[in-house]
């Protein structure tokens, strides 16, 4: 039987008051299932942790041979912390594509 890709969603803000229970739905999921697409409220706080366990869990997706993407394009408030993280300028297209699904800024 095929795998399924996982979905995963957040409705809160994504902010270091809740990288605790974000690190650790990221991680379940990734543990059930290799390949996991997040699904974020637009309209959410975004701060530099969520970018900081983002970008680790992917690393960790990567290394066990799974794959960490986003439903959608980055929206106003993810985007605006990523080019204040310096996440975005001189990027390479593949870090582009993951978080902006464009391979350019």
């Amino acid at each position: 039987m095929p795998s399924q890709d996982l979905r995963l969603g957040f409705d809160n803000d994504l902010t270091i008051r809740h990288a605790a229970p974000i690190k650790q739905a990221i991680g379940d999921a990734l543990r059930a299932q290799p390949v996991l697409q997040l699904s974020l409220n637009p309209d959410a706080a975004v701060d530099l942790s969520f970018l900081q366990l983002v970008a680790a869990a992917r690393a960790q997706a990567k290394m066990a041979g799974g794959e960490l993407s986003f439903a959608e394009a980055a929206g106003p408030k993810l985007r605006d912390v990523l080019g204040r993280a310096g996440f975005i300028e001189g990027a390479p297209a593949e870090d582009l594509k993951f978080w902006l699904h464009s391979e350019t800024a």
